[in-house]
């Protein structure tokens, strides 16, 4: 089973300090489930322009910081002409699946990280 976050990638996102490896983590989180809530709201309100521009959001930052599958899964949903095409809301869960491993692994390893 594949890594969910490259970590390389993570560090070279930071300022090289744990409390920085810290900071970045949290607000990658707390901002990726911000928009991901709005992502699956827009969803519900088949408002693809907005699911096409938060999806585009959440995958940027999730590529910066090195979770590449989570990245690959929101760029199917960015590219998708139409909420039908491609199973969009399918996509969603996948998306919050994958979400919660990205979450559960970083939580994990910012917990080892020196005080």
């Amino acid at each position: 089973m594949p890594v969910p976050v490259d970590i390389e990638r993570l560090e070279a996102f930071c300022d090289g300090t744990a409390a920085g490896l810290r900071a970045v983590v949290e607000i990658f989180l707390t901002d990726t489930l911000e928009t991901l809530t709005e992502l699956d709201r827009a969803v519900a309100r088949a408002d693809l322009d907005t699911v096409r521009l938060l999806a585009h959001r959440a995958g940027g930052s999730s590529a910066a910081c090195g979770a590449g599958s989570l990245a690959a899964l929101l760029g199917r949903i960015e590219m998708s002409r139409s909420l039908e095409e491609g199973g969009v809301p399918g996509l969603i869960h996948d998306v919050l699946d994958e979400f919660g491993v990205v979450t559960r692994f970083l939580q994990a390893y910012v917990e080892g990280l020196p005080a």
